[in-house]
């Protein structure tokens, strides 16, 4: 054999344990360079270990807790809500957004805002048109969807809003305002969902619901639900914020603003067990969408309402 043929013959495959050896444990497992990274310290790792873990957090937990049902849904509901409030931070972009914020919007509407809608429910007048929400008839039942259910929970998720940046005139842009328009949603919508979930449980062991009805209506709650809720108070946040950033204005986009949510919501509820529901679902998640897209054009038709002292000329 010559020597080029030598030179270029190739070399004998080693053994996998041979490759193996050869490759060395701290290049299989690279510690040493994990340490200097430190991926842990990631903001979107600890997101992802959140949103990956968590539920299987509960699992342990509820076993060593002995939590009891409304503990564990009211959680899940909260797990939901916070995966949609980073996906709806996305779309909303808020400068900036303080934890005590959304603390103490959120545990306002939670508390505060259920037990004033339960109040608002009995209240004479309103107490009718919230039953009228029941109603077979579909234009009684579209009335009570809007005047009743949503007008009042419209309003109630609206009222931190309303008392932080007006009452209060503490600082806040339109986004941040916005954003936590969707948070007082988030919130109601996680408080009904622990109600529901006791409601559906009992008439599951009572024989008065199929599990198959049971799964879907007690997932829609969890994580559809709080989600709309979101969206609904999030277009009536967009309103008041462009209120609080012009004031000549406030009133009428704050009544604007509080009035197409309860539309909105109203809609959905009067056909939330048709297919149009789905549809009136659809619609508020795209003009949610649309509202915070055209936010700077808005801002611009408003200030030119607001120097002329009447609505823009076409």
């Amino acid at each position: 054999m010559s020597a080029n043929s030598a030179e270029t013959a190739p070399l004998p495959r080693a053994g996998i344990f041979t490759q193996l050896r050869r490759l060395g444990f701290h290049t299989l497992v690279p510690i040493a360079m994990w340490r200097r990274d430190r991926p842990w310290t990631i903001r979107s790792v600890q997101w992802f270990l959140f949103f990956t873990l968590f539920p299987l957090f509960l699992v342990g937990w509820t076993g060593i807790a002995h939590a009891d049902f409304r503990d564990v849904t009211s959680l899940f509901a909260i797990y939901f809500a916070v995966n949609w409030g980073l996906v709806i931070w996305l779309f909303v972009r808020p400068e900036k957004i303080g934890l005590l914020d959304i603390l103490r919007v959120s545990l306002f509407t939670s508390v505060a805002g259920v037990f004033l809608v339960l109040v608002l429910a009995h209240t004479p007048g309103l107490k009718q048109l919230v039953n009228a929400a029941s109603n077979p008839v579909l234009l009684t039942r579209l009335a009570g969807g809007v005047l009743g259910v949503g007008l009042s929970e419209e309003l109630v998720k609206a009222i931190p809003l309303l008392w932080i940046f007006v009452r209060n005139r503490e600082p806040g842009t339109v986004r941040e305002i916005t954003y936590l328009g969707c948070v007082s949603g988030f919130a109601f919508g996680v408080s009904e969902a622990g109600y529901y979930s006791i409601f559906f449980a009992q008439t599951v062991a009572s024989g008065g619901m199929y599990l198959r009805d049971y799964v879907v209506l007690q997932l829609s709650r969890l994580i559809t639900l709080p989600l709309l809720h979101a969206v609904f108070s999030g277009i009536a946040g967009q309103f008041i914020a462009l209120g609080v950033e012009t004031t000549r204005m406030r009133r009428a986009l704050c009544v604007a603003g509080i009035a197409m949510a309860a539309l909105l919501h109203g809609l959905y509820d009067a056909f939330s067990t048709t297919v149009f529901g789905f549809l009136f679902a659809v619609g508020s998640v795209l003009i949610f969408i649309a509202y915070i897209r055209s936010v700077d054009d808005m801002r611009a038709s408003v200030s030119t309402a607001a120097s002329e002292g009447g609505p823009p000329r076409e």
